[in-house]
């Protein structure tokens, strides 16, 4: 094989590899085993879990929540908020991101928001997000969750 093509099939390979892990959260995600929200929920029981679709635009992914049930909708929450944003790869299967909080305002309503640090990793052939924050402000707490992929692209 020449020297041209050589190259040309590592390029390929190299682009594929790179290609894919950038792919490994688009789709849709919904929340299970929600403590705060719907203690006890299982994966099959989603009518009342928020939804985030992880989508890329210009080379950035964010998660929009798509759904949002009524008690995420009591703590500040709406459909069409950028839930993740500015995520960083972190190993293999992690990653670096913030994530949205909504804090009380100077009115006492959950009408502030707040990006704090968060840190994912994904599970079970990338089906499965863990997600976590350091963060322990008296209502987040460090508090961890699980979402699982329910669309795959």
């Amino acid at each position: 094989m020449s020297r041209f093509r050589h190259l040309y099939i590592l390029v390929c390979i190299l682009s594929c590899l790179y290609l894919s892990g950038q792919q490994d959260l688009i789709g849709q995600w919904y929340r299970v085993d929600d403590q705060l929200l719907n203690p006890g929920v299982g994966i099959t029981e989603t009518q009342d879990s928020c939804i985030i679709e992880v989508t890329e635009l210009d080379s950035t992914r964010f998660g929009l929540l798509i759904r949002v049930p009524k008690n995420s909708m009591e703590y500040g929450y709406s459909v069409g908020q950028i839930k993740w944003k500015n995520f960083k790869k972190n190993g293999d299967n992690g990653y670096v991101f913030e994530g949205l909080l909504m804090d009380k305002g100077p009115t006492g309503n959950f009408d502030t928001p707040v990006y704090i640090k968060a840190y994912m990793i994904l599970l079970e052939n990338k089906n499965t997000i863990l997600l976590w924050s350091e963060d322990q402000s008296s209502r987040f707490g460090g508090q961890k969750q699980k979402w699982i992929r329910l669309n795959l692209y």
